[in-house]
């Protein structure tokens, strides 16, 4: 560090052999390239990134609640329904191939050995993949929705489609630890360890008793559509239809 130092000043010296070769006063007032600018101000404390992560985290439990939801109980006059704002989906679904692209590129992050901030964008992109999320992203990203597209392809089919989606939901529980940490360093809102832990279990338990319901329907209306008796009929929901062998 000593002899760094020393040779920056001999360089800064115009009267020295080093000033010749490297030109310190021209690089210290050369700007930084767009692009490490655009990382800095996307940097971990930045507003953009609390609100990214935020929104990041209500669309996983958005998706978490919808779509075996579709699946499991919309039919009919719903699925047209459905078709009517089907954008809003394609909408939310843009957000994370944005993301990824973000992350990619733009996401700076802070190194934990020093705190300093990670403005190099091989770095950026190393610690995306290492994280073993880039590759889940990207097949959760991709739109299978173009099936329908296709003569024949039953319009229910859409939600099964879209079920693909569901594999980005195993990072709920990191975008809920991403919005706890801007909430107590951008507003000194502090949840404690064990208040956080209780609240992830209370939400793990109501998206598994979400996920229960729907699949124990689904058992209903898939697997028994040419049973004569299932609960639903015994509890007056649905009714058999003698002549084609399938309930309602």
């Amino acid at each position: 560090n000593a002899a760094i130092k020393a040779n920056l000043a001999l360089a800064a010296d115009p009267k020295s052999k080093l000033s010749k070769f490297i030109h310190v006063n021209d690089r210290m007032m050369q700007p930084d390239p767009l692009i490490i600018k655009v990382r800095k101000n996307l940097s971990p404390q930045s507003y953009f990134r609390f609100v990214w992560d935020t929104l990041g985290f209500f669309l996983l439990l958005y998706y978490t609640i919808s779509i075996p939801f579709y699946m499991a109980f919309f039919f009919g006059e719903k699925i047209d329904l459905y078709y009517r704002f089907i954008v809003l989906d394609f909408i939310m679904d843009a957000y994370w191939i944005l993301d990824i692209i973000c992350k990619l590129f733009l996401f700076s992050f802070q190194i934990e050995a020093t705190a300093a901030l990670c403005k190099d964008g091989e770095q950026i992109r190393k610690k995306y993949f290492n994280s073993g999320y880039f590759t889940i992203d990207c097949v959760a990203s991709m739109p299978l929705e173009l099936f329908m597209l296709v003569p024949g392809v039953h319009r229910e089919a859409v939600f099964f489609f879209r079920a693909i989606h569901l594999l980005r939901v195993s990072q709920l529980f990191n975008y809920w630890t991403s919005v706890g940490t801007h909430l107590s360093k951008k507003f000194n809102f502090f949840v404690g360890r064990s208040s956080s832990l209780l609240l992830k279990a209370g939400m793990a338990y109501m998206i598994a008793n979400h996920l229960f319901a729907c699949i124990y329907f689904s058992i209903h209306r898939y697997a028994e559509r040419n049973e004569e008796f299932t609960y639903v009929i015994e509890d007056g929901f649905a009714t058999y239809n003698e002549e084609t062998h399938q309930h309602n």
